[in-house]
């Protein structure tokens, strides 16, 4: 966007070197990171930048057969401070810096746990309304004989279903929506088994415990009531 006329192979100077660099590619999503980053051949580097003694990244292609473990071992008998990784666990490393280093993993929890807690406040009002309106129907069945148990059941059932159609609805739309959003962002945005299921377990108790007001108030309404009405 700065530089519009910039395009592969086109000739510019890097800063106050007199040589001219070929561009030979562009990176996608590096305004995610706080300066920009300059990809060249360790020869390059070297007479560029004089490397001294900065922390230095250098992309590395192996040739064919030659693997990330054996150059790990080489580079140790020269220098114990040289890091290797390959590709994957280099995306693994960036991943772990911008997510918790930069913070950004907490303030997508801090904002997660707050829905969370919003979600179950709306789902007990929710719970609560329904039985409200049921309770014609649940005290009569009370006053006709019903066990206690059933009443609980009826009530508890609900609240599982509801949490388990919003369950599904949510996974179908995080499964269809989550590769688009991945795309167009800097890392990479996933459903993690264990944490929904957690997290779905976690709901159902916060659903029952919240069906305990709306029991309590069918059991404490005195059936007389119903069929004076």
């Amino acid at each position: 966007m700065i530089f519009p006329e910039l395009k592969v192979n086109s000739k510019l100077k890097a800063g106050i070197f007199e040589q001219k660099l070929s561009v030979k590619g562009f990176t996608e999503h590096i305004e995610n990171f706080g300066s920009p980053i300059m990809f060249m051949n360790f020869k390059m580097a070297k007479h560029i930048f004089n490397m001294g003694n900065e922390s230095t990244y250098l992309g590395i292609k192996l040739k064919d057969g030659y693997s990330v473990d054996q150059l790990k071992d080489r580079l140790k008998k020269y220098d114990d401070e040289i890091k290797v990784f390959s590709a994957e666990e280099m995306k693994k490393e960036s991943e772990d810096f911008i997510m918790y280093d930069m913070g950004i993993a907490t303030s997508i929890g801090i904002l997660a746990v707050m829905g969370f807690i919003v979600a179950m406040i709306i789902l007990s009002i929710t719970l609560y309304q329904s039985v409200i309106e049921k309770i014609p129907e649940l005290v009569s069945l009370k006053a006709l004989g019903a066990r206690k148990r059933l009443i609980n059941n009826i009530i508890i059932g609900q609240t599982v279903l509801i949490v388990s159609i919003a369950y599904a609805i949510s996974l179908a739309l995080a499964f269809i929506f989550a590769p688009s959003i991945t795309y167009f962002s800097a890392l990479p945005v996933g459903i993690n088994p264990l944490v929904t299921s957690v997290t779905f377990g976690i709901s159902v108790l916060l659903g029952i415990f919240c069906s305990v007001f709306s029991i309590r108030k069918v059991h404490s309404t005195d059936p007389a009531v119903i069929f004076r009405a």
